[in-house]
Formats: structure tokens, C-alpha cells, sequence
């Protein structure tokens, strides 16, 4: 914008037309009003805040101009500019009262105070901050927003330091007082701030990143934090006992009272805080919290587990067990277990009864019919799902299912962690699990019955104590002679399963095969049970023969069975089932022969591929064929001259890309590539296979298998899947990174096919995700650094300059000595790359 534009912009007209739109902000028109005044630059920018305070303007529209001045601060303004904004800044916070514009003011001060700060400067800054009376925790609520996302980038060390250092600890009274008066999350968010950025171990990670080392003495400065908390801490008692009526006002009582033990304050202290909050009336509420809590500083401090701390989480267990609430339950016990582990596992010392004795009142309590309507209804088919009559009601189904699933989970950790505690007396829990199934005539409780008979054998089995082994097995044998399994099993695919898998777990009986009969007399063709049903069935030496020919078992299952117990009438079968004109027969067949290949016997599939392939079922020609490239090359070929419905193409292509995987034959790989049309394709299950393929070739290469090379072709399929990827907001982060890791092993030849277009999305992926979750792919950007500087240098600026208008100081910081090509090296320079971006980042978010 010129200078004759800039001077001509009439502020009260600006104003005025905000106003007006103030309760519209997604009006195009406040949009491109925003847009306008970001253009007119600082000092303009100052104007408009100013003149909205003096005229009252709305305060979405202060909040606007306010969030706008933000965004244009940056560190290269002139400090003499940046001390005068704060000038200009400091009264209005005094005398604005509306929290939405106050926290954009601040956002501005707090930017202008930490790009001015610096070791010269903090005699004048440090006295302007004393102004704002306890508008001060505000203040330092959005400098912790700054510092957050700068205190990695080591160009900033030393600021970050002196701020650290200079500031924070002579205003932490005053947060804390402002904590315990409103206990809200923002406030507690500034607390743990100070809680965590200023432990040792983060000071000193701070003052390594200084080009010259200075010395400080942490220890003095450590303690100068503790001393703050111990003289403050004893306050929080009264704020968590009045804020008995506010569950989120407790829970971030319980987490700065956690990170005040984890930071070091006197263990007196703690244990007075401790016994007055567990000496409150139980408020089942904040169970999660409390428990949270307890963990955390049992960790700091385990001599803090007493009877009080006991007979608290016990008191709560049973409590929770009543009213059956699952969740909090899970949660409580895992707290319990945790502790128990520690003062047990790991002294090697008897445990304390009182734990098995918890435990006995526990199953008494959970081991009963269901308290509400998630119980399992009658009518279940042999998929183990409920039958319905309509689309409605087959969605109500779908998340009762969901709810069960989850619920399932819970039962299980919880059963998990009730084992595990009766570890030093478990018989007599045992006795109890066997008079409730008998007292309990009832599916769902049969379900509890069964999960904790199996959790008991899961884990004696590892203790190697026969006696409770011999103690399970009876019981699960009196289980299985009983006159109601049957119609339980029948309502509950769960009970066929654990019933199979408890005896898979015992030593070969008469009684094993008679869980596999049940499981196969009610559950034929749902997998989830057969699974296991086919595991008990071959440790008696089953074998496919003795199953009838028409039950309704799933491929899968007939595969399985077929690998572990092959036999000559397998293949008489295969033969029948060849020459049959219907297509299950034919699918049933090749889910046999496919048995067959994997099974650790000789056996010739190219006839059967050759029949299938001439009667065009070409998924699974293609599925048994997976050894024969020449074989696949020319079913894809004929394939290729076929349109199908979706869900067969996507078929053929699945087991095209599963047998180009075990073939690793380069050519093979792309027309494999060719024929799947990733283009139009949004299948997640192909992608994920696709990916294991070229992650299957790089293995190969390295092993030195030149078949596995790769064609130049297919290396350009991979760069353009992994652009459209990077596009699509739902694509899982471990499947770019398996792609990125691909390409990068590939990197000199796939070079020249990195267009501009492709380098921008990755670059702006990289940056905008936290390293951790991305594996070695920021190492891709590392190589084109150096594979062509220049060109790398104008892309990343490119994107750079979408979030600071300084892009050009950053350059030379963050490609500094960039030959070096190490992990280490690489590992730093994606840190570099991911802290400088989001710091800046920060400072243009509001716009």
C-alpha cells in the first residue's frame, strides 16, 4: 500500500462499518476489512486500537484490531518502536474491564514486552510490568502462550532465559493467590507453566543452547521456587474443601497440588494436603482426578500410601462397584495395582491381605446380571449379531454393539487388575467366582465368570502355581458340564469365545474338544469365535476331515484350518468343489488351495490358477498365485480388459498388490500400480497395502535382491500418491510416514520428479507437525537441502513468509552447516525446523 493511500485511510469510517457488522465476523466483508487494515502496517494499526478504545467501539470489533496489532509484531521492529507501543499499551489494559479485549491487548503487550526483552533492555522493561497490578496474571498467561512455542528454538535461548529467570519468580505469589481465589483451568495453565519450565532439568536445557555458556546457579534458583510454594502451599486445603459443589475447580486443585510434589515441596506438607483430601466426603465426581492424583505423588513420595490412602481407594471401589460405574472403576484399580506392584513386585515381599480381601467384596459385587439395557438380548445370530427387521433398528443395534465393545474393554482391564491384586491368596477369590456362576444363573454374569477364569489361568500359568491352575480347571469344567451354558453360549458369542481360549490355555482333556463342539454348533461362520474354536480344536489333532463339508465356516477359518492340519481329502475336496459351476464353491476352493501354500507341505497351485484365471474370478486366480509372477502378470492382463462393480475391482486389486508383495519383482510392481488407478481410488485399505509393498522392496534391495528394483514408473506413482495423501486431512500419520521413509530411500533416483508443487505440501506438512509423529520423514527435507540449496532456500521461504512477515533472518539460522549428514544432524535440523516455524507461526495466528 502507498504512502498516499496510507494517509488518506479514514479510521472512523473503518470503525464505523465494523460496528456495524460486529455480530457477523464470517461476513466476507469483515474479512476483507481485517485483510485491509493487517495491509495498512504497525503504526496505523496502533491508531485504529487506540481510536476504538477512546470510542467504545464493540468489543468483538476491539478484539479484531487488537488480534490484527498482534499479528504484526515481529522481532526485527526497532526496540525504541516496540518500547513505545508498550507506552501506548499499558493504559488501556489498566482500564479495559472486558475480558475478550483485555486478553488481545495483552496478547500485544505480551509480544511487544518479549520482542523487546533482552539483557539491555530488562532494567526499562521489567518496572513497565510492575503497572499492571494483578492484571499481571494475565499478562503472564499469554507470554506463557509466547514462550511455549519459542523456548525450543535456540536463537531465542538466551531472551527465554532472562525472562525465565527475571520475571516469572517475583509475580508467582501472586498467581498462586489468583489460583486459589478463581481455581479455573487458565490460571492453573500458568501454574503448571512455572511447575514445568522451571525445573532443573528444563533450565538446563535452556542455558545449553547458549553460544557462550554463562554461569547460573539452578540449585539457588530451584529453591527459590519451593520456598514460594512451601510458604503458599497449605492454602489450597480451604479451596479444594469450598469448591466441593465444582468438579473442574477440584480437579485442577488435585493437579497443581500434583505438580507442586513432583517440583519439591516438603513432605510434611504433603502429607497434611493428602490426608485432608482423602479425609473428605468421597465425591465419586473426581475419582478420575483423586486417583490421578494419588499415582502422581506415590511416585514422588511412595512412603504416602497409608491407611488412609487404602482404605480410600478401597472405600471408592466398592462404591463404584455398587453403582456399577465402569469407567471410574477401571481407573481406581489401575491406581491400586500400580501401587501394589510397586511396594510388592518389586520388594518381593508377601502383600498386604487386606488387598485379597478388597477383592472378594469386589466380585461379590460385580459378578451379577447387567443393571441396565446393554444386556445381551436372546435373539443373536450365528455372526454374532442381533437380528432386525429394518434399517433403524439394525443402526440401533450397531451402537448397542459399540457400547458393548467399549464396555468390554473396561471389564477387561478391570479383570486384569482384580487378578493381579488376589496374587499372594488367590483360592479363596476363586471360590467366589464358582458360587456366582452357580448363584447367578444369568448371561451376562456367566460372561463376568468366564473372563476372570481366564485371567486367573493368563496369569498363574506365568507363576507356574498348579494349585490354582488345578482349582481353574475344575471349575471351568463343571462350567462346561453345566445344563445352562449351552443357552448362554447360544446369547453370547463372548462365551463360546472364552470358553475355547480357557481351554486352549489348560493341558490337552476330555473336556477341550467339547468346548470346540459347542463353539461349532452355535458359532460357525463368526470368525471371532472360531478363531479360537480352531486353535483348541488342532491341540487334539483335528483335522479338516472331521468337519461336515457344508458348514457354513468363513474363508478365513477354512484357510486356517487347512494350514494347521492339512490332509489328502483336502485336496479330493478342492477337486469337487473346481468343477462346480457355482461361485461360492469356487471362492471356498481357492480360500483351500491358499490353505494348502501355506501349509508346510509340497503342492502345485498353477493348475487351479490356470482354472480359475479361464473362468475370469481373477481375485482369486490372483490370491493363489502369489509366487508366480508370470502367472500374476498375465492375470492382471486379462483383468485389466474388465469392468467390474466396485467392490469386486477392489478385490482383484487388494490381492494383486498382496501378491506383487511376495513376488517383489520390479517390473510386476508397476503394472500392479498401473491396473490399481490410484487416481480415482479412495480405498485407505489399498493405500496401507500399497505401502507395505514398497517398504517390502526397500527391504529387499538392501538385502540385495536386484529383482526388487524399482522402475522409474512406479517411484512416480509413489511421489504422486504421496502428494494426494499429504492433501487429505484423514490420512493416517504412520502411512505418510511409511511412504515418506519409501521415497526417501529412493531419494536420487526420485529427485528430479520432486516438482515445486510437491516440495511445498511436504514442506508446509513437515512444519505444521510435531516431529514425534513423524518419524524419519522431516529427513526428506534435510536431502533436497542438500541435494539443491538454492532452490530448497526459495521453497521454504516461500512458505515461511505464509506465517512471518521476516522469513529472511531465519533463513541462515535454520540452514546453518547443513552438509552434515548424520541421524543426529537430521534430528536436529527437523527440531530447528519445527520450533522456528511454530514460534513464528504464533505470532500471525490471529489474523
Amino acid at each position: 500500500m502507498s504512502e498516499q493511500q496510507t494517509a488518506n485511510v479514514d479510521i472512523n469510517q473503518i470503525l464505523n462499518e465494523m460496528n456495524q457488522l460486529a455480530h457477523q465476523l464470517q461476513n466476507p466483508r469483515v474479512i476483507e476489512l481485517k485483510n485491509f487494515i493487517h495491509n495498512l502496517g504497525l503504526e496505523q494499526a496502533l491508531a485504529i486500537c487506540s481510536k476504538s478504545m477512546e470510542t467504545n467501539s464493540h468489543p468483538n470489533v476491539q478484539y479484531l484490531v487488537f488480534t490484527n496489532l498482534a499479528s504484526l509484531l515481529h522481532p526485527n521492529i526497532p526496540p525504541a518502536l516496540l518500547q513505545n507501543l508498550l507506552n501506548s499499551l499499558l493504559p488501556m489494559a489498566i482500564t479495559v474491564n472486558v475480558r475478550v479485549i483485555k486478553i488481545a491487548l495483552f496478547r500485544c503487550i505480551s509480544l511487544s514486552f518479549y520482542h523487546l526483552l533482552s539483557p539491555e533492555t530488562l532494567p526499562i522493561v521489567k518496572p513497565m510490568i510492575s503497572q499492571l497490578g494483578e492484571s499481571v496474571v494475565i499478562f503472564l498467561s499469554e507470554l506463557t502462550h509466547v514462550l511455549n512455542q519459542a523456548l525450543d528454538v535456540p536463537m531465542q535461548s538466551q531472551k527465554n532465559f532472562e525472562i525465565l529467570v527475571n520475571i516469572f519468580p517475583e509475580y508467582f505469589p501472586i498467581v498462586i493467590d489468583q489460583f486459589f481465589a478463581n481455581p479455573s483451568i487458565n490460571n492453573y495453565d500458568i501454574l503448571n507453566f512455572y511447575l514445568t519450565k522451571l525445573q532443573k532439568p528444563a533450565i538446563e536445557a535452556l542455558t545449553a543452547m547458549f553460544e557462550n555458556p554463562t554461569p547460573f546457579d539452578v540449585n539457588s534458583f530451584v529453591s527459590q521456587i519451593q520456598n514460594i510454594l512451601n510458604s503458599k502451599i497449605t492454602g489450597i486445603i480451604p479451596v479444594f474443601l469450598n469448591n466441593a459443589t465444582i468438579n473442574d475447580s477440584r480437579t485442577n486443585v488435585l493437579k497443581f497440588f500434583s505438580d507442586s510434589v513432583n517440583y519439591g515441596i516438603d513432605p510434611a506438607n504433603v502429607l497434611t494436603i493428602l490426608n485432608a483430601f482423602l479425609s473428605a466426603p468421597v465425591d465419586l465426581g473426581i475419582v478420575q482426578s483423586m486417583c490421578e492424583m494419588i499415582r502422581r505423588v506415590f511416585i514422588s513420595i511412595p512412603q504416602v500410601f497409608n491407611d488412609i490412602t487404602f482404605n480410600y481407594l478401597a472405600g471408592v471401589c466398592l462404591e463404584l462397584a455398587k453403582n456399577y460405574c465402569l469407567d471410574e472403576l477401571d481407573t481406581a484399580l489401575n491406581t491400586l495395582s500400580y501401587i501394589f506392584a510397586k511396594l510388592y513386585d518389586m520388594a518381593m515381599t508377601p502383600s498386604d491381605p487386606k488387598f485379597a480381601e478388597l477383592i472378594k467384596q469386589l466380585l461379590q459385587l460385580l459378578i451379577r446380571p447387567h443393571p441396565s439395557s446393554l444386556a445381551p438380548k436372546n435373539s443373536i445370530d450365528n455372526n454374532g449379531g442381533n437380528n432386525g427387521e429394518n434399517s433403524e433398528e439394525e443402526s440401533d443395534n450397531e451402537f448397542e454393539d459399540d457400547e458393548r465393545e467399549i464396555e468390554n474393554e473396561k471389564r477387561e482391564n478391570i479383570i486384569e487388575n482384580l487378578v493381579f491384586l488376589t496374587r499372594d491368596n488367590p483360592i479363596p477369590s476363586l471360590q467366589i467366582v464358582s458360587e456366582a456362576f452357580n448363584a447367578h444363573v444369568d448371561c451376562y454374569a456367566s460372561e463376568w465368570v468366564l473372563m476372570l477364569l481366564n485371567q486367573f489361568l493368563q496369569l498363574f500359568t506365568d507363576f507356574e502355581n498348579e494349585e490354582v491352575l488345578n482349582v481353574t480347571a475344575t471349575i471351568l469344567t463343571n462350567i462346561l458340564a453345566s445344563s445352562v451354558i449351552g443357552n448362554f453360549a447360544t446369547s453370547s458369542p463372548m462365551i463360546a469365545s472364552l470358553i475355547c481360549d480357557s481351554f486352549i490355555k489348560l493341558p490337552v482333556n476330555n473336556e477341550g474338544i467339547k468346548a470346540f463342539h459347542l463353539a461349532m454348533s452355535v458359532y460357525p461362520s463368526c470368525d471371532f469365535v472360531m478363531e479360537k474354536a480352531i486353535v483348541l480344536a488342532m491341540r487334539y489333532k483335528f483335522t479338516m476331515d472331521q468337519i461336515p463339508r457344508n458348514a457354513p465356516l468363513s474363508p478365513k477359518i477354512l484357510s486356517l484350518i487347512v494350514k494347521l492340519a492339512p490332509t489328502p481329502s483336502v485336496v479330493e475336496w478342492i477337486n469337487n468343489l473346481m468343477n462346480s459351476p457355482n461361485l461360492n464353491d469356487l471362492q471356498v476352493a481357492a480360500s483351500l488351495i491358499f490353505g494348502l501354500q501355506r501349509a508346510n507341505i509340497e503342492f502345485d497351485s498353477t493348475p487351479y490358477a490356470l482354472a480359475l484365471y479361464q473362468k475370469e474370478l481373477f481375485a482369486e486366480a490372483l490370491k493363489i498365485s502369489r509366487k508366480d509372477p508370470v502367472a500374476c502378470s498375465q492375470i492382471i492382463d486379462a483383468a485389466s480388459q474388465h469392468h467390474y462393480e466396485t467392490d469386486v475391482q477392489q478385490r482383484i486389486i487388494l490381492n494383486a498388490i498382496r501378491s506383487a508383495t511376495e513376488i517383489c519383482f520390479g517390473p510386476l510392481t508397476e503394472k500392479v500400480l498401473l491396473f490399481a488407478n490410484l487416481t480415482g481410488n479412495t480405498d485407505m485399505k489399498i493405500f496401507n497395502s500399497i505401502s507395505k509393498l514398497f517398504l517390502q522392496h526397500k527391504e529387499n534391495i538392501i538385502m540385495r535382491i536386484s529383482e526388487a528394483n524399482l522402475t522409474d514408473q512406479s517411484l512416480f506413482i509413489l511421489k504422486n500418491l504421496l502428494q494426494n495423501l499429504i492433501t487429505y486431512e484423514l490420512t493416517p500419520y504412520n502411512l505418510l510416514s511409511q511412504l515418506f521413509t519409501s521415497l526417501l530411500f529412493s531419494f536420487e533416483r526420485i529427485f528430479p520428479m520432486l516438482d515445486d508443487e510437491f516440495w511445498l505440501l511436504a514442506m508446509k506438512y513437515m512444519m505444521e507437525h510435531d516431529p514425534s509423529i513423524l518419524s524419519d520423514s522431516p529427513d526428506i527435507l534435510f536431502q533436497f537441502a542438500n541435494a539443491d540449496f538454492e532452490r530448497y532456500k526459495k521453497l521454504m521461504f516461500t512458505v515461511i513468509s505464509q506465517v512471518t512477515d521476516t522469513a529472511a533472518p531465519l533463513m541462515d539460522y535454520l540452514h546453518d552447516k547443513i552438509d552434515q549428514d548424520t541421524p543426529e544432524k537430521r534430528r536436529l535440523y527437523s527440531s530447528k525446523l519445527y520450533c522456528v516455524y511454530k514460534a513464528y507461526a504464533y505470532y500471525r495466528s490471529f489474523v
